[in-house]
This record gives C-alpha cells, structure tokens and sequence, in this order.
C-alpha cells in the first residue's frame, strides 16, 4: 500500500492540447484504515513516543479517579435508609466526578501541544515525509494550538451539556480544525469554519469516520488506558487521510 493517501491522477497520455487528469480515487473508510494500520506499523516507535506524556498523565488520571470513587461506591454499596445519607452519598458522587472530569479538561489544554505535534507528524506522513523525535517537543503555533483546543473543549462541554447530541455533533463538524490550523496556518475561528465546512460538503463520509475515530478510541480506552497509546495515532492518521484524502475531490474548502 502506498504511503501516501489518494492525491491527483498521472495526467492521461496525449496527443495534443493539454493533458487531462484522472479523477482521484473515491474516498474509502477500509482504504483509510488500510492505509492509517500500515503507517502506524512503519513509524510506530516515534508515534509511541509522541504518546508519552499523554499516557503517563492519562495513568495518573486514571488513579486518581479510582482512588476518589471506589471508597464512594463502597459506601453507597452498604445498605441504609437514610435518605438524607443517600442524598449525601449522590451528592459526593457527583461532586466528585465533576471535579475529576474539570481536572481532565484543565489538563487537556497544555497536553494539546503534543497532539498537535501528533496530528504535525501524522501530516507529514500522509505527505511522504518521516516524522522525527524532534518534532515531538516542538512549540510551533503551540499558543494557537492550546487556544483552539480550548476553544473546542468549552464549546463541547456546552454542547454536551445541551442535551448530548448538540456536543457529539460539534465534535463531528470540527474534527478537521486541527489538521486545518496547522496544514493551513489558519487562526483559531478560520480553522473552525472550514472544518465545518469541509463536514458539511462529505457529510455521509465524515460521519463514517467519525463513527470510526469513535471506535477506535474506544479500543484504546478498554484496555485501562494504555491502549489509546496506539488507538490515538491511528485515529490521527485516519483523520489525516480523509483530510487529505477529501481534500482532492475538487470540493475543498
């Protein structure tokens, strides 16, 4: 399989005039997970890697939040009835929770320069290129990167906070803003918009992928968390080849 994603035809053969070119290939979700399972496999060990600090702040994350819940589940496992103590006892819980998912997402930000670092390397993949470690520690546009990821994780909450699926179908309409704002040098509300609009132009297709980075994610998660250490470039490369892979059927954005 190539290493690259569907990019323009080899100009026909011809006689005169000028050349004509042949129509990219259709984009495919098993060709773009064909394509992000090879490429994992070839630059797997500076993708680990650019996963580190994720992994090791996701760990801590993760202990935090069973050390806090376990002894509320344990208490709220005994009978009682109380319901001033149950009422303390959900209270906890969900204060708890709270505070554990608003670290997650304070947190999120400054991890955000090493997804984006991420989402730089799985682009010079799709362009050929071999990422190197270097590139994970870089600081390029890294303002830019945490402002927008920022920008998205507070619009998402809000959404989500709507009923759910306003949340979920934010995140489907902007999942291209970062391969946006670092392929294109765009500003933060620039690489919203085309996000939006590249979605809106593929819808059928960019949900596919969406269901699929989804999935993935999933995967990742089950296994208590070190899994995303693989699931996470995968996704990232199969954002990256429908960004790019869209991108050539004439209807950009």
């Amino acid at each position: 399989m190539s290493d690259q994603p569907p990019s323009h035809g080899t100009p026909y053969p011809y006689a005169y005039g000028p050349p004509s070119y042949a129509a990219p290939p259709p984009f495919r979700i098993p060709d773009a997970f064909g394509w992000s399972w090879d490429m994992l496999r070839v630059h797997l060990k500076v993708l680990l890697a650019a996963m580190i600090p994720t992994v090791v702040v996701g760990l801590v994350l993760y202990a935090m939040y069973f050390w806090r819940l376990v002894p509320i589940w344990i208490d709220m496992a005994e009978p009682t009835t109380s319901s001033t103590v149950q009422l303390d006892r959900f209270q906890d819980l969900w204060a708890t929770v709270g505070l554990l998912y608003a670290a997650a997402l304070v947190v999120a930000i400054p991890l955000s320069l090493f997804h984006g670092n991420l989402v730089r390397m799985c682009l010079l993949i799709a362009d050929g290129g071999t990422p190197s470690y270097r590139m994970i520690l870089s600081t390029r546009r890294a303002g830019r990167v945490m402002v927008t990821t920022a920008v998205l994780l507070v619009a998402g909450v809000l959404g989500t906070i709507l009923c759910l699926l306003p949340g979920i179908a934010f995140a489907a309409f902007s999942m291209f803003t970062l391969p946006l704002l670092l392929d294109r040098d765009l500003g933060t509300f620039a690489a919203i918009r085309g996000s939006f609009a590249l979605v809106r132009a593929h819808l059928g297709l960019c949900l596919l992928t969406f269901g699929l980075l989804i999935a993935v994610a999933y995967a990742g998660t089950m296994l208590c968390f070190v899994g995303i250490a693989a699931s996470m470039p995968l996704g990232t490369l199969i954002l990256v080849y429908a960004y790019r892979s869209l991108q050539v059927t004439g209807r950009t954005v």
